[in-house]
């Protein structure tokens, strides 16, 4: 048997450590880039990430998953395929055949539930909505992150139980209230555990509980695959393995930990990291078009182009994005985050569809005009109506005036609603009480 190798000193793993900084497709937080320590040991890449707001002993738990993923290596894999979820976050039910059409091929779902500030009518035509798209034969599981009472947690997934539920993921907060509930459901919908496992210092302690049928595990807050292996035996329920918003590297020691179980009988919460940015696009938009024949630019256009888009992307994002960081701020959870951020997301849509449905048949439209000199649709529309060569040089200094003005108000806006909100916990925090604290 083989020894175990030398695990690094202090000195040896800052040395080999890398910090990056990853951008969200979505903010967490009013957090816009996920900043990871990424290490190289002799077995490979490891990936330390903990939040912010973790404690040193939670902190630590991370970095020995990294140490293990790049010192040690993981355990051989008992599988060379891992299936994965779809995930749809509380957004209104007609959104709900958008979100599925991203995960092509994925014949479950687990969709977030109790969402605060909508009802059980809301969870309901939710998962309606996920059951029309995926069919008699696919899997729905529920999500609450332990939103629910356990009086609250028997209506509603007595509610839902008609559209066959694969199982409800931490219903209830605490154990005891998970135990309860088991035993009010009575075999009828299994409960599995993720945050009551994740942050407890005794994961082992749900399963002597009895308040869950199955647990949710994770590689970094378990320690590393090793650990969560132990967890997963010594709890002796099946395991569905997630992730915990991690770059590639942490994704990959979630697909090892989900490869050395030695049963998978539920698809797993492994998302891929979406790293396309806008110079990516553009690039791959170009060489399509030249390879095709269908794009013909002058280079004196092509430049100025290339150049207005550049000013209007910075412009856009550096605004959107201090829009983006105060209103996730409000949020605690990172399942919360999509309803909090859809009416500043709706702003964009809103000027991509109008620019995308009425710009090419009338790229002289008065309606376009104006509102692409307004600083909330000018992003999306004012780039399109300067490509098409349709907009006076009026008009140009107008809209980018009315961007650096806005921009230094959006700043100082989401400042004050950052500072009162963003290291809150538990509920919701109200605009109102977040602007006034």
């Amino acid at each position: 048997m083989p020894s175990p190798p030398d695990l690094p000193g202090w000195a040896e793993l800052t040395a080999r450590l890398h910090v990056v900084r990853v951008p969200l497709t979505m903010p967490f937080r009013g957090v816009i880039e996920r900043e990871a320590a990424l290490v190289q040991g002799p077995a490979g890449w490891g990936e330390f990430a903990p939040f912010v707001e973790y404690g040193d002993a939670e902190s630590a738990r991370w970095l020995a998953a990294a140490v293990e993923a790049a010192w040690t290596g993981w355990p051989a894999p008992r599988r060379d395929a891992v299936p994965v979820n779809a995930t749809v976050p509380a957004v209104p039910a007609r959104a709900v055949p958008g979100v599925l059409a991203r995960f092509p091929g994925c014949t479950t779902a687990k969709v977030k539930v109790a969402q605060a500030g909508q009802g059980l009518a809301d969870d309901v035509a939710r998962v309606a909505a996920v059951r029309d798209v995926l069919g008699p034969g696919g899997r729905i599981r529920v999500d609450a992150n332990g939103g629910w009472t356990v009086p609250a947690a028997v209506d509603a997934l007595t509610a839902l139980a008609s559209y066959g539920l694969e199982y409800a993921e931490q219903p209830c907060a605490t154990v005891p209230e998970l135990a309860a509930l088991r035993r009010q459901l009575a075999g009828t919908i299994p409960v599995a555990a993720d945050e009551s496992v994740r942050k407890a210092a005794d994961p082992e302690r749900v399963a002597l509980a009895g308040a869950a049928d199955l647990v949710v595990l994770k590689v970094a807050p378990m320690g590393g695959v090793r650990p969560a292996v132990r967890v997963a035996a010594a709890c002796g329920l099946p395991v569905v393995v997630s992730s915990a918003l991690d770059t590639s590297v942490g994704i990959a020691a979630g697909a090892a930990l989900a490869a050395a179980l030695p049963d998978l009988p539920y698809a797993c919460g492994l998302g891929t990291v979406g790293l396309i940015q806008v110079a990516i696009i553009a690039a791959s938009g170009v060489l399509a078009g030249a390879a095709t024949g269908t794009l013909h630019l002058h280079v004196g256009s092509a430049a100025g182009t290339i150049i207005w888009l550049v000013v209007w992307f910075l412009l856009g994002y550096t605004a959107y994005a201090f829009a983006f960081a105060a209103v996730a701020s409000l949020v605690s959870r990172q399942e919360e985050v999509a309803s909090a951020v859809t009416p500043v997301m709706m702003l964009l849509i809103v000027g991509y569809v109008i620019g995308i449905s009425i710009l090419p048949s009338n790229p002289g439209s008065g309606l376009v005009a104006v509102l692409s000199l307004i600083p909330v649709f000018a992003p999306t529309l004012m780039p399109v109506r300067l490509a098409l060569g349709v907009v006076p040089a009026w008009q140009a200094v107008v809209s980018v005036a009315g961007m650096v003005v806005i921009i230094p108000l959006l700043l100082w806006l989401a400042a004050r609603i950052y500072r009162n909100a963003v290291l809150r916990s538990g509920a919701r925090v109200k605009l109102r009480e977040a602007w006034r604290s």
